[in-house]
């Protein structure tokens, strides 16, 4: 009997996915275990194995398809088999979000053509996450073949949606333009599952936590004559020190001094975490990746730069897995390697720090009555205020500051 190959689940976030390509044909022999397609979820990439042997007898969404998990995505089975399909219902209906729908699937969405019985008792929908929708998976794919936003139809009659209502509208705004239409003055980039992340989590980070900004002005020179001589011992290993794998060091060292700062905010309580596992804000080629190291305290600064070297390299070719993305306490983002002077960072939830790194910048100085060239570094601090106030987030900055322009303190941790 010919097996279904279906979409899974990508996470808490997101109950799509998105095809990037596929590695076989139809017709294809496989076995189990072999990778038929990758998709990106709201995180990363990854493959999806065959769980069958025999023939891909059936590829139902081509590469740049989005998803519903638990959709039928591919048919294997012996040659000779014929792949047998569910059909597309217009009468059941899927959340987008299906974890966060649980606590309003009891509600009963008013039937379509209904109307308020009073001017004050408006239809409302049942609630969801911003931006979900419930629809069937006919409307989805009719949608999805006509460029329909089935999230504003969806809030707009407020009833679940099906194909009829996105032909619907398609009629509807075609009789609204005209002939007459003119193409938009722009071009539409299409959101992936990464910028629609990222998009929602900094807004919910702005809306959710009130957040402050502490920035100092470190010396670098010390660090950067430790680090030139550390890295002349560590060729032999072929491991490089980074500026950033010292940083980390340093922070987790003042964390120690100020342990407020690895804490994050919930309704119980404030959660003071036992280790300090940094993020490390990696830039790809379609946004942001926040790789984490985990318990930094407990490496020492050869398998800190291992590690953290590891973790960019996974996440700058797409392959760092969620587990490696989880459980971060505070993260650093550092942008002087691209040229920027100084600049803030949004926190990243529920985390209550997060640190912006400059370049280094050779700055008039003065020391001891004369002004002299120093190499210069901006670190610029975002605190949650809910949890750490303005006295505790300055302690921390200058303990980071006195850490870094005098490294061998960082020996006494």
């Amino acid at each position: 009997m010919a097996s279904n190959i279906l979409m899974p689940a990508s996470g808490q976030t997101a109950a799509e996915s998105l095809i990037t390509q596929w590695f076989v044909e139809e017709g294809d022999p496989v076995k189990r275990g072999d990778i038929l397609f990758e998709i990106e979820t709201d995180k990363a990439t990854m493959g999806v194995e065959s769980f069958a042997a025999g023939v891909v007898l059936k590829i139902c969404h081509k590469a740049g398809d989005s998803v519903i998990a638990g959709s039928v995505v591919a048919v294997v089975g012996k040659e000779e088999e014929a792949p047998s399909l569910p059909e597309e219902s217009d009468d059941e209906y899927l959340p987008i979000v299906k974890d966060e729908w649980t606590a309003a699937k009891d509600e009963s969405p008013p039937p379509a053509g209904t109307s308020p019985t009073h001017a004050d008792s408006q239809p409302t929908a049942p609630h969801l996450p911003v931006g979900a929708a419930l629809a069937s998976p006919k409307a989805r794919k009719t949608a999805r073949e006509h460029g329909v936003d089935i999230a504003a139809l969806y809030a707009k009659q407020l009833r679940p949606v099906k194909a009829e209502d996105i032909l619907g509208s398609i009629t509807a705004k075609s009789f609204a333009e005209g002939p007459a239409h003119s193409p938009a003055p722009y071009t539409l980039l299409p959101l992936g599952a990464m910028r629609r992340t990222i998009a929602r989590n900094m807004l919910g980070s702005v809306q959710s936590a009130p957040q402050f900004h502490l920035s100092v002005a470190t010396d670098m020179k010390k660090l950067a004559a430790v680090r030139a001589q550390l890295n002349v011992k560590l060729i032999p290993d072929k491991i490089k020190l980074s500026v950033n794998d010292l940083l980390i060091k340093a922070l987790c060292c003042a964390v120690k001094k100020v342990p407020l700062i690895n804490a994050s905010y919930s309704d119980d309580g404030i959660r003071l975490y036992h280790h300090v596992n940094v993020g490390v804000a990696t830039a790809v080629e379609d946004g942001l990746l926040v790789p984490v190291i985990h318990n930094v305290g407990s490496l020492s600064l050869k398998a800190l730069a291992q590690k953290s070297a590891e973790l960019i390299s996974l996440a700058k070719s797409g392959k760092l897995s969620l587990d490696q993305m989880k459980g971060g306490t505070i993260t650093i983002s550092n942008l002087g390697m691209h040229g920027t002077d100084r600049f803030t960072a949004i926190l990243n939830p529920p985390e209550s720090a997060i640190l912006a790194v400059g370049r280094i910048i050779d700055t008039p100085v003065g020391r001891d009555g004369r002004v002299t060239l120093r190499p210069m570094m901006d670190i610029t601090a975002t605190f949650d205020h809910r949890v750490v106030d303005g006295a505790a987030g300055a302690r921390f900055m200058t303990c980071l500051r006195e850490l870094i322009e005098t490294p061998p303190l960082m020996l006494l941790d």
